[in-house]
């Protein structure tokens, strides 16, 4: 089985305590970055990873307490198009305000296409 954590700024996950709980022999950790979308934008969460760094040293703690870790960091060009979470779209033609390096990809008019489900339109398309 699988333990994931979307690593954050100020949200700590202790090594020691997961270990207390949760078997080595029986779970495995993944780490991830948390992405840059409008739900994080909107309550403050910001990622602790930001490149291949591995979580700032959780992974070796995890490692050296005898878990399997994968440390999954997605292609970051994701982020600038806007396409690394299904609910991007939405909240793109949603929002006004734009999270950091992400939805930098401007949206093309194609005709009826820009027109997406219940009528939305992108608040910055012209």
């Amino acid at each position: 089985m699988t333990l994931n954590f979307a690593l954050a700024r100020d949200v700590p996950v202790d090594a020691a305590a997961l270990h207390a709980v949760f078997d080595p022999g029986t779970f495995l950790v993944k780490i991830t970055p948390v992405n840059p979308t409008y739900q994080a934008l909107r309550n403050g969460i910001t990622s602790l990873i930001t490149d291949d760094a591995g979580g700032c040293g959780l992974a070796d703690d995890l490692r050296a307490l005898g878990y399997d870790v994968i440390v999954s960091i997605g292609e970051l060009e994701e982020n600038h198009i806007g396409s690394n979470c299904g609910q991007h779209l939405t909240h793109y033609l949603e929002e006004t305000r734009r999270p950091g390096e992400s939805y930098t990809y401007p949206i093309k008019p194609t005709g009826s296409e820009l027109k997406m489900h219940r009528g939305l339109t992108p608040r910055n398309a012209q």
